[in-house]
């Protein structure tokens, strides 16, 4: 069986069975259950014998929450607070020892003076795959709320926080955003005011993925001299995407390890007749809407509200674009 497997790296178990002659058939069965419950797919690729992109960002951020003392590696305690929550069991220290030396053995980055790196935690979790304790890494995943496509279970976002009625709409409360901006400070290393593109993907690595590679956010913000995002563009991004999908919002706060309850990040403002009755609103974030024949000139307003300099050329816009940025108020 095993030059079957070998040849066709897609095939997970190959086992010679016989119902006739009640030849493995328990087997099957187990190997059949276990490929249900603790799928290979989503975790590895058998192809380059690698762990997929997602389950990498997924035990990055499971590794950041268990380094309490933020020095980039797990210690003796931490691997075994990491052990009891995970398996409800401590290690013993001559296992945390060996543990390390396994790591240790093949790979010298994986431990440092301060314990287990993430290059040899990410190690552990291969090596498990690898010698068939798939179980192990989905344990694991499953403890910290992740479902088999690799992503936060539905009822870890307080989907009820974001209910809201058509002439309401949801901002990121002050909390959020001081949180934030000490994300923009963490990873802007240079300090220098410029989320470069790189680092704005090192923001999302514990995210499946990054949510602003793609429309409606590609492009939406103000960038920099050098192509990156200003304080105020990063945050206008995160305005940006609380207001058209707060549910998305508050997932990507969750995964970049916003510390409170996630129900405390976002607000739902008062309704918009409210704030007629009253002439005075207490919004942060504007929504407006730009309308215009063909070649009015409507992408080029939006180019200036970016700071983006007038083209000649003309190139129709087909689909829906937004933009945002921050507004001075006088006064």
């Amino acid at each position: 069986m095993s030059p079957i497997m070998q040849q066709f790296r897609e095939i997970e178990t190959c086992i010679e069975c016989s119902a006739y002659k009640h030849i493995q058939i328990p087997e099957v069965f187990y190997y059949a259950q276990k490929a249900v419950l603790h799928p290979t797919g989503p975790l590895f690729d058998q192809e380059s014998q690698t762990l997929k992109p997602r389950c990498v960002r997924a035990l990055k951020r499971i590794f950041i929450l268990c380094d309490h003392d933020r020095d980039g590696a797990l210690s003796d305690a931490e691997l075994n607070d990491f052990q009891v929550k995970c398996f409800n069991a401590p290690l013993q220290p001559s296992e945390i020892v060996g543990v390390k030396r396994v790591v240790q053995d093949k790979m010298v980055e994986g431990v440092n003076e301060r314990g287990l790196t993430l290059t040899g935690f990410l190690f552990l979790h291969a090596l498990f795959i690898e010698k068939g304790r798939l179980e192990t890494t989905w344990t694991v995943l499953r403890k910290f709320g992740y479902n088999n496509d690799i992503k936060l279970s539905d009822d870890l976002i307080p989907h009820s926080s974001v209910k809201r009625a058509p002439d309401q709409s949801v901002e990121l409360t002050n909390e959020a955003i001081e949180y934030l901006r000490g994300i923009y400070e963490l990873f802007d290393g240079d300090l220098d005011n410029n989320l470069r593109p790189v680092e704005v993907e090192d923001v999302f690595s514990t995210a499946p993925d990054s949510p602003w590679n793609d429309v409606p956010y590609k492009d939406a913000a103000e960038k920099t001299a050098l192509g990156g995002l200003s304080l105020d563009a990063f945050l206008s991004e995160w305005a940006l995407m609380t207001l058209l999908d707060p549910a998305r919002s508050l997932e990507n706060l969750i995964y970049i390890g916003y510390p409170g309850d996630p129900s405390s990040a976002i607000r739902v403002t008062k309704r918009r007749r409210l704030d007629r009755k009253k002439q005075q609103s207490e919004r942060n974030v504007f929504q407006c809407f730009v309308f215009g024949p063909a070649n009015a000139g409507k992408s080029v307003l939006i180019n200036s509200f970016l700071g983006r300099p007038y083209s000649d050329t003309y190139s129709p816009t087909i689909d829906d674009r937004y933009a945002v940025n921050v507004v001075e108020l006088p006064g």
